[in-house]
């Protein structure tokens, strides 16, 4: 699962998304701040039903339930993409 939350940025080509560091569940979202704040997508994301936290203005956190499913992660990598088109 922690593949795919990594690489579930790939289908959007979001340039102000740069990496997705972080091991197995546990990751973060690190964005170009002149692109993107992470405290606007930050509130996006609760917005359309989805927890995560801003780490500073460039980064947001993701740490999903281990029991987190497929859909989940897929849904919960929408959401992110969405909030960013949205900010």
């Amino acid at each position: 699962m922690g593949a795919r939350l990594a690489y579930g940025r790939q289908p959007a080509s979001d340039n102000s998304i740069l990496e997705v560091p972080g091991r197995g569940l546990l990751r973060a979202v690190r964005f170009d701040p002149e692109l993107s704040n992470a405290r606007d997508v930050q509130d996006k994301c609760r917005e359309m039903g989805l927890i995560v936290n801003a780490l500073g203005d460039d980064r947001l956190r993701l740490a999903p339930p281990l029991n987190v499913t497929a859909d989940e992660v897929d849904r919960a990598c929408e959401v992110v993409r969405t909030a960013v088109r949205r900010q």
